[in-house]
């Protein structure tokens, strides 16, 4: 350690790609930090909620839970919660979760997200392996 407690050695790889967008380009690092809330559990909720057009008090009365602890759950609270919880406010807005482990290649993501989406009734991969919309 050097006298101002940072660490003399830089991690193995250096910076992330995260850290040196965000060094480069606040406007861009604000974006990806948005983004990423999208896919919040919080934020899911809420959306799910706004659709069902049902209320946080609603949402408290069809889990059988005190009014703050949803409040809690609405507000960062999911984040730390049992995966039992969140298929639990799932049922009660009449929505599925759907536990998805990707790999980190970038061809193999993106294969395995086209599968999963057409098998969720979504989209279905041509043979070009672009995904066509599936009609009912």
């Amino acid at each position: 350690m050097t006298e101002t407690n940072k660490p003399t050695h830089r991690r193995r790889g250096g910076t992330t790609l995260i850290e040196r967008v965000r060094e480069r380009s606040p406007k861009r690092a604000a974006r990806i930090t948005e983004m990423a809330a999208v896919f919040s559990l919080e934020h899911q909720i809420h959306r799910a909620m706004e659709e069902a057009n049902v209320s946080s008090n609603e949402l408290a009365a069809r889990l059988g839970a005190d009014k703050a602890v949803v409040s809690r759950d609405l507000s960062g609270g999911l984040s730390r919660a049992k995966f039992q919880r969140i298929v639990r406010v799932a049922d009660a807005l009449d929505c599925d979760v759907v536990p998805l482990m990707l790999p980190r290649d970038t061809r193999k993501r993106k294969q395995q997200l086209v599968k999963a989406f057409a098998e969720l009734g979504g989209a279905q991969p041509s043979k070009t392996g672009r995904t066509t919309k599936r009609l009912p």
